[in-house]
């Protein structure tokens, strides 16, 4: 299912991952870091709130092993974002069914992968901040094969019909699109010091 998810989203895959990676073309500062970290938590967090929300996903997924939005939240606190629930968000349907929220969370377990190449990008420029806010993008990264590898198994295991294994693909290209328009058309490349405080 891996396969077939990598190989029909490709195109998809790397149009949103222009926005993922936008921060690989620039001096990192800590304003830029906290607005790229906030970019993400508006597109993770309504995420991860629409998998606790579906339902009979936690019988196929153990939905507490998933530290995204607690991480981000910790770093974005560490950069003087006091209250990261006021950032803006993208708007995110209830999924209705298992299979479309296996799709988004494939989107979320393959954007972890970019991890590390940031990481090692705003490590160079502001490795101070890191210490104290580098917790999602490390954090994250170390288990990012494995969690996919992971996933992959479950995908396998779900998908036990061409129909559901095509639902779980749709899902897949909604997601890539939406975080593509997200990254395009969310916050200016430094968050407004009324979300700050």
């Amino acid at each position: 299912m891996l396969a077939r998810l990598k190989r029909e989203t490709q195109a998809l895959r790397a149009s949103a991952d222009e926005g993922r990676l936008e921060p690989l073309h620039t001096t990192a500062t800590v304003a830029s870091y906290a607005t790229y970290l906030s970019r993400i938590y508006g597109f993770e967090a309504p995420i991860e709130a629409a998998f606790l929300g579906t339902r009979d996903l936690a019988h196929v997924v153990d939905l507490r092993w998933r530290p995204q939005v607690r991480l981000l939240k910790s770093d974005l606190m560490a950069l003087g974002i006091v209250d990261p629930t006021r950032l803006p968000t993208t708007s995110v349907p209830r999924f209705a069914t298992v299979a479309e929220a296996l799709g988004w969370m494939y989107v979320s377990e393959q954007n972890t992968i970019l991890h590390g190449q940031l990481h090692r990008h705003f490590a160079r420029w502001i490795p101070d901040e890191l210490v104290a806010a580098g917790c999602y993008l490390v954090g994250v990264e170390r288990v990012a094969g494995t969690r996919l590898d992971d996933l992959g198994s479950i995908l396998d295991l779900y998908a036990t019909r061409p129909e559901i294994a095509t639902k779980i693909v749709d899902a897949a290209c909604t997601a890539f699109r939406r975080q593509r328009l997200w990254f395009l058309k969310s916050l200016p490349l430094e968050v407004s010091r009324d979300v700050a405080r």
